[in-house]
């Protein structure tokens, strides 16, 4: 198994972990919350409806309780086959049917097998199918009517119980440039504790805005948030993995977990967003708009009487809760989990793509594969180079085009002189060998 579905597999489970943890902190029993949980439709990182048993829930959760992110991770095994009972022409014909008939029922995939000479009548069990169909993560079941499902409203009582976080899209300055912001709500108290503005909505404007919150108010319990590009991205799942906070991905179209921060966004963008556009002498540069914002919710929005809140404002709400604030002390220690590492391949003219831009490596590296440093706090990528490490930087075609190539000569080591003998040579020695050795004297002959 690589690396890469390692992480897939474990990231599919921490969605499943969230939801439990999300519902014991809610005030349900880990019995209880592992009963909904099994009730309730995943979907993976690959798109695809995911099942989830008890058993599997008790068993993550214990691990994630005991390892964090690590425990979630499938240990390494030697790689088996697929199956060892089935021919691997059903196998084949099964994935390729499931890839246009999702829905197709597995003793209806068998049939189709049957009537395409693919598999002899009654040849195989269906138990081996389903297995197999588990292994190979196939869509097993067609998608449910979700018209019944149990959708509820929900607040949780206390202060950073749970974290909403969306982005609202807008223009500014007098080019009309487009901005997105990212901002992060307390579910209990509907205090905005920070926000941050970008060019587009990526996983790195998602965990800068999320350090920023943790240096203000300390670690959260969990974080929900839709599925959009920043929040459903692997990098997004592994740092909260690291930092231990259950990263929820709500289901899409559902006001009553996403009605808050959208309702947030309305209201900011009434008040201030569709301002900025009209405003000709605005800076429109990413940390003027955040400061523009940052003081929009600390002199109007916090403070101003909110009528979900009783007449309280956020500010006096928060203020009221004596819910102990996770703050964290060592903050070098969680900055390092915004750390995270990528295996790239270098190219021959000596670039690595990163985030689809190329980056310029250092010489000697070109042809390999390198492990490269992405550093989400200070928006740069590094490699150690020589025992430490080196910032990359983007390719400059320009600068490329005028700069004069630097030519090295490699290191030549000095060659001990060896006397080469061909086959002619040593014919001859040995024909005409010599009757007096080295030191002159005559050989001994009978």
């Amino acid at each position: 198994m690589t690396k890469s579905s390692r992480d897939k597999r474990a990231i599919d489970r921490f969605a499943a972990v969230s939801a439990v943890i999300c519902r014991v902190t809610g005030g349900l029993s880990l019995g209880s919350a592992i009963a909904e949980v099994t009730k309730l439709p995943f979907i993976d990182t690959e798109g695809r409806p995911l099942s989830v048993s008890r058993a599997s829930l008790y068993r993550w959760h214990t691990d994630f309780v005991a390892k964090k992110f690590d425990g979630l991770l499938d240990k390494e095994r030697p790689r088996e086959a697929i199956s060892r009972v089935l021919p691997s022409a059903f196998v084949d014909f099964m994935v390729q049917e499931k890839a246009v008939d999702p829905d197709a029922s597995l003793p209806e995939i068998i049939r189709r097998a049957e009537v395409d000479d693919v598999i002899a009548k009654d040849s195989i069990s269906r138990s081996s199918v389903w297995r197999c169909a588990k292994r190979l993560n196939l869509p097993i079941f067609a998608e449910k009517d979700g018209r019944f499902d149990d959708a509820r409203r929900f607040e949780h009582e206390y202060r950073m119980r749970m974290l909403l976080c969306d982005g609202k899209h807008f223009r500014a300055g007098a080019t009309q440039v487009r901005r997105v912001v990212f901002s992060y709500l307390d579910d209990a108290t509907r205090k905005v504790l920070a926000a941050i503005v970008g060019t587009a909505e990526d996983r790195s404007l998602f965990l800068r805005g999320l350090m920023k919150v943790i240096r203000r108010a300390g670690l959260m319990d969990g974080i929900y948030v839709d599925r959009g590009p920043g929040f459903k991205a692997k990098d997004s799942a592994l740092v909260c993995g690291r930092l231990g906070i259950p990263l929820i991905l709500g289901r899409a179209r559902y006001p009553p977990g996403h009605g808050k921060i959208e309702k947030f966004n309305q209201t900011c963008g009434n008040d201030l967003l569709r301002g900025l556009s009209n405003d000709l002498t605005l800076d429109p540069s990413c940390e003027g708009l955040t400061l523009r914002i940052d003081h929009y919710l600390t002199s109007m929005y916090n403070p101003r009487a909110h009528s979900s809140l009783r007449g309280l404002s956020p500010d006096q709400r928060w203020d009221m809760d004596e819910h102990e604030l996770g703050v964290v002390t060592d903050l070098r220690k969680v900055e390092d989990h915004f750390i995270v590492t990528k295996i790239r391949k270098v190219s021959r003219d000596n670039v690595v793509m990163l985030d689809e831009v190329p980056y310029e490596m250092p010489l000697g590296y070109r042809g390999t594969n390198v492990q490269v440093f992405q550093h989400f706090l200070e928006e740069r990528f590094t490699v150690l180079h020589e025992g430490r490490h080196v910032a990359l930087h983007k390719v400059d075609l320009h600068a490329n085009a005028r700069d004069r190539r630097i030519k090295h000569e490699a290191a030549k080591e000095p060659v001990p002189e060896q006397k080469i003998r061909t086959a002619a040579q040593r014919a001859f020695d040995k024909d005409h060998a010599s009757v007096v050795s080295p030191d002159g004297d005559f050989y001994d002959r009978e």
